[in-house]
């Protein structure tokens, strides 16, 4: 008998993914992803606070390292204490030798100027300020820190404080007004390097008998040189110098291009007719880093003698490779808020670091604003059409007192108006109520409702004024200082 056997397939249970698990799983996930990504620009914008503060803190140190140095930027922001400006007077007035005496009269005079004057005890060092606004035309407010905002903006009555360049203005020798304003520039800022506005090369070397002292540039075109700072609008004594070679370098290369050397760039020689030859008279362009060479030369260090830097002997008398560079613009720059009193001390020096905004007339326009002493409130109008730029974390500068408030919360006007429910802040009054970070002084006190000392609008006849200057990323207390005894008269009788 023959059996048959059947094969029986064992059923299992296979289960598979819903489309709903799928979607939720998904939803997790992007929640997760999404967390994830919020840290990125948080990071970038933590990092970008961090490298700002960062070279914020090395110019307030360089910052304090040249005042324990020079001390007069603080007590003598015009520089005129030793008679740069005043002695000159002295002699215009007949006295063509001023003796100690007439010196110590003019410290004297100096003291009296920036201590004595009640309207002139606070104010601002800022020497790139100063010439910025000169050279755009805002000679106005050159010498003012704080305007009034219009068009072609000026000085508001009573409010504007004293600017200062910190004595880049006065001329004297052979200083050229364009190397005093690029002094001016370099000077408060953080030097980021240099730029290439030029990459050519030479065509020749040019000696003075000893060794090479320039170069002649080819495939260059020589108008296009006035770029480099060559001052030709200055009288025809200098046509083709550099009025300030820290501000302009020039890189040489051996012909391998193996080796290097960077100098200060003097003179160029644009082959206009009126340019001093370099060496000797052709139609290239030539350039110079020496002190020598050219006539009549310039003693462009202040060492007392005209030097003639060589090119090193590695080079074997030949150029190569040529690059003409100007000194990048620093995004960095500081001024100092001063406060004196009539001892002469300074009570308050302030550094305050701006970033990347240059200079602006907006960021120092004026708003009248009263500070409740007692409180860290500050109640703001707007300056008619113009409306303050205020944010968190922003800084605003109470000019009546030369006090810096950050900022840490800024309330606009309610649509209703009227006050705010406590009887201490009247929104008919007031266009932004600004909480700052800093309790404000009952003597710093500003523009506040004389009859009772609150915001409430009972008597506004009076404001001060604030600016809300855009771009500043720290301001750094300094603290009080001595007025310096180089600086008393005393030591000059």
């Amino acid at each position: 008998m023959q059996r048959s056997f059947v094969s029986q397939q064992t059923n299992i249970d296979r289960r598979g993914v819903t489309l709903t698990e799928v979607l939720i799983s998904m939803m997790i996930i992007s929640v997760g992803v999404m967390m994830v990504m919020s840290l990125f620009p948080v990071a970038a914008l933590r990092t970008l606070q961090a490298t700002q503060l960062t070279n914020a803190t090395i110019l307030r140190y360089n910052v304090e390292a040249f005042l324990a140095q020079d001390p007069s930027l603080v007590f003598d922001p015009d520089r005129d204490a030793n008679g740069s400006t005043a002695l000159a007077q002295l002699i215009a007035g007949g006295n063509a030798t001023p003796s100690v005496t007439d010196v110590a009269n003019q410290v004297e005079f100096n003291l009296a100027e920036h201590t004595q004057t009640q309207a002139l005890r606070n104010y601002i060092v800022d020497p790139l300020g100063y010439h910025s606004f000169n050279t755009d035309g805002f000679a106005s407010i050159a010498t003012a820190f704080g305007n009034d905002g219009a068009a072609a903006p000026a000085p508001v009555n009573n409010f504007s404080i004293p600017r200062y360049d910190g004595g880049l203005s006065v001329l004297s020798g052979t200083n050229d007004p364009v190397a005093l304003q690029l002094l001016a520039t370099n000077f408060p800022s953080q030097p980021d390097g240099w730029s290439t506005d030029f990459d050519t090369f030479a065509t020749g070397v040019e000696t003075d008998g000893t060794g090479i002292v320039g170069v002649k540039l080819g495939n260059l075109d020589s108008a296009a040189l006035v770029n480099m700072g060559s001052s030709a609008s200055a009288s025809g004594t200098y046509f083709g110098k550099i009025p300030d070679p820290e501000q302009y370098r020039i890189v040489v290369f051996d012909g391998d291009e193996r080796i290097s050397q960077a100098f200060p760039l003097t003179y160029l020689d644009r082959e206009n007719g009126n340019d001093p030859e370099i060496r000797t008279a052709d139609s290239d362009v030539e350039a110079s880093w020496s002190e020598i060479g050219v006539s009549p030369g310039d003693d462009f260090n202040l060492t007392g003698r005209k030097e003639a830097r060589y090119l090193p002997a590695e080079f074997g008398g030949t150029v190569g490779r040529v690059l003409l560079q100007s000194r990048r613009n620093s995004e960095y720059s500081w001024m100092l808020s001063i406060r004196r009193r009539a001892d002469g001390k300074a009570r308050s020096v302030h550094v305050v670091v701006r970033f990347k905004n240059g200079v602006d007339a907006k960021d120092e326009e004026l708003f009248r604003a009263n500070c409740l002493g007692g409180t860290n409130i500050i109640g703001v109008k707007n300056n008619g059409a113009n409306e303050p730029r205020l944010k968190r974390g922003g800084f605003g500068f109470d000019v009546v007192n030369g006090v810096w408030y950050r900022i840490t919360s800024v309330q606009e006007k309610p649509a209703a108006g009227f006050d705010d429910g406590t009887g201490t802040f009247n929104w008919d009054v007031y266009d932004y109520r600004v909480t700052v970070e800093t309790a404000i002084r009952t003597l710093e006190r500003t523009g506040y409702d004389s009859a009772d000392g609150l915001l409430n609008g009972n008597d506004t006849s009076a404001f001060g004024r604030m600016m809300f200057p855009t771009g500043v990323i720290e301001v750094y207390p300094l603290g009080s200082m001595k007025f310096p005894e180089s600086l008393q008269p005393g030591l000059l009788q």
